[in-house]
């Protein structure tokens, strides 16, 4: 597994140095996390975590680069913090719960460093993106044998799957096999279609309306298994679920390695940090003039860039409606999304997001 540490700066580069700070991250573990949102502007903050082995405890940071200096300002304070979901609920957060691709949940309650658009719901989850493995490695296998240390390694990297998670992971590579050469026009609509049927605007869609939409884009559950699917999504058993973990339970993500690639190419467009990236910015930092029908003199630079911003145009009475002017993360996130499923390997992905974005 590649695992990349996006920004490994020292402490005394940000303004959490200082002589008890110092002594505070001497001992640590360094790792990257992004927020799980659909709001585009939290999604691609620049957060950075440790966790610190005397006592367990967990504390996040984002980077914010201001001018030519860089602060680390408080995002998640320090604290010890329990597992809110899965095998492990209501066990504390240790070392071995931080690995690439695992998310940990916080209250938001206590949190007043959380941006207001975060504070709406009771949860945040972060996302890890990254690890200093050597530190951790350090920590956690340093006195062992090498026949003991390899299969602490394969423990580290296996999760404990609750009952309904073992389901989930069925269903999902089921479902991602039929998708195989539909992913960007399954996931993009999708998308809008829950988008739209998310009235209140909280996020939260009825299982009715879930299937509804899971049908429509012939992505349904199998009938003898939808009531153990619906209890696993729907943990707090409220009736609802938030569509995004909808999404990620039935038809998963790409790795977080392509995800790093893919925010990093939006924060490019991106160009007021708004989460939104206007046609004036895809057409300037999209290389249309790489694309293979470009290349081959079947298609222009307009017509590539055209043909990129139709599939974020609504299907309903698509003939008359125009492009769009704007396209938001979520959308951009859920067009990769669908790419990436038709794609096997991390370095065909890599190269075609380096080719489209100049990254």
């Amino acid at each position: 597994m590649r695992v990349h540490l996006r920004r490994n700066r020292r402490l005394h580069e940000s303004n959490v140095s200082g002589s008890s700070s110092e002594m505070l991250f001497a001992n640590k573990v360094m790792f990257g996390v992004r927020v799980l949102s659909r709001n585009g502007r939290d999604a691609n903050r620049h957060l950075y975590a440790f966790y610190l082995p005397w006592d367990n405890s967990i504390i996040v940071y984002e980077y914010r680069q201001l001018g030519n200096k860089g602060s680390a300002l408080p995002f998640v304070k320090r604290g010890v913090y329990l597992n809110l979901k899965g095998a492990k609920i209501g066990q504390v957060y240790t070392l071995w719960d931080i690995v690439v691709g695992r998310t940990l949940y916080f209250r938001t309650d206590k949190q007043e460093s959380l941006p207001a658009s975060l504070k709406e719901k009771p949860v945040i989850a972060l996302r890890v993106t990254s690890v200093e493995e050597e530190a951790q490695h350090n920590l956690l296998f340093a006195a062992m044998k090498p026949t003991e240390k390899l299969e602490a390694l394969k423990q580290l990297h296996s999760k404990r799957l609750s009952t309904g998670e073992r389901l989930l992971q069925t269903i999902r590579a089921d479902v991602r096999q039929r998708l195989h050469k539909r992913g960007v026009k399954t996931l993009t609509g999708l998308g809008r279609l829950l988008r739209s049927l998310d009235r209140s605007g909280d996020g939260t869609l009825s299982r009715d309306e879930l299937r509804q939409a899971a049908d429509t884009y012939k992505i349904g559950v199998p009938a003898d298994k939808a009531d153990k699917v619906w209890s696993a999504l729907d943990e707090n058993a409220d009736g609802k679920i938030d569509y995004g973990e909808f999404i990620r339970g039935i038809i998963g993500e790409m790795s977080e390695y392509r995800k790093q690639l893919v925010q990093k190419a939006f924060r490019k467009i991106d160009t007021d940090k708004d989460g939104k990236a206007s046609y004036n910015d895809i057409s300037k930092f999209l290389n249309s003039h790489k694309h293979p029908a470009v290349v081959s003199g079947d298609m222009t630079t307009d017509e590539v860039l055209a043909a990129f911003l139709e599939t974020f145009k609504p299907a309903e009475g698509s003939i008359l409606r125009p492009l769009p002017t704007e396209i938001t993360f979520t959308e951009f996130d859920e067009y990769y999304e669908g790419m990436s499923i038709g794609i096997e390997d991390d370095k065909t992905f890599e190269t075609m997001m380096r080719n489209c974005w100049g990254i």
